[in-house]
């Protein structure tokens, strides 16, 4: 997707119209909402909904506006998703902070937020894949695929999530890290490379999964 202009910008910014900064952040929506469904906490899904905070995102976004211009070496989407990232952690705060044993208790059968990176990848990338259409077949790939995502490092399962479900560039993705673009590509090659050792010794269909299809 191509940067918005300075121009866009400073029109969204000087404009009173509300149209104008729609169409300003409008393509971004569906990787917005991608980031949110696969961070934001599963215990909190009864109480709040992605397009929730997809709204609470586009109106921080659109108060901070004036001031993304002078840092404009990032990219935009990267600017509106560090928005997205600190908005998901007051949803957090506001729904588990004293509240975090109700929260618990009410959705026990919900998936734990340290889960649910692994769920969601999993999920990703049986979809993309090439895989059973029997259901069951698919589940227990599925459930598998996870195990072997959940056994890398948070930081491995973070740069897989960057690239494949939020489906980062790698620039992007540099900006996101505060890495260099190449050491942000080394960190991500040593993860994909992690993780097919995992499935390699999973044996049966995952040794022989594709994660780039």
């Amino acid at each position: 997707m191509d940067e918005p202009s300075n121009q866009d910008i400073i029109d969204a910014t000087t404009s009173c119209h509300p149209e104008a900064f729609d169409r300003l952040v409008t393509p971004y929506s569906e990787r917005l909402l991608r980031l949110i469904d696969l961070r934001l906490d599963r215990r909190i899904l009864g109480r709040v909904g992605s397009d929730d905070i997809l709204q609470e995102v586009h109106m921080a976004a659109y108060r901070q506006l004036p001031h993304y211009l002078p840092r404009s070496q990032t990219p935009f989407y990267v600017w509106l998703r560090a928005i997205a990232v600190n908005k998901l952690l007051e949803v957090h705060r506001r729904h588990l902070g004293t509240k975090q044993r109700d929260a618990r208790r009410e959705s026990a059968d919900r998936i734990s937020p340290s889960e649910a990176s692994s769920h969601i990848l999993a999920q990703h990338f049986v979809d993309r894949g090439t895989s059973p259409s029997n259901a069951l077949m698919r589940e227990e790939i599925k459930s598998r695929l996870e195990t072997c995502i959940d056994r890398l490092a948070p930081s491995d399962r973070d740069i897989l999530a960057l690239r494949h479900f939020e489906q980062l560039s790698p620039t992007e993705t540099a900006h996101v890290l505060q890495l260099t673009e190449k050491a942000a590509g080394m960190r991500y090659t040593r993860a994909l490379r992690r993780l097919k050792s995992e499935l390699e010794a999973a044996g049966g269909a995952l040794s022989a999964w594709n994660l780039e299809s």
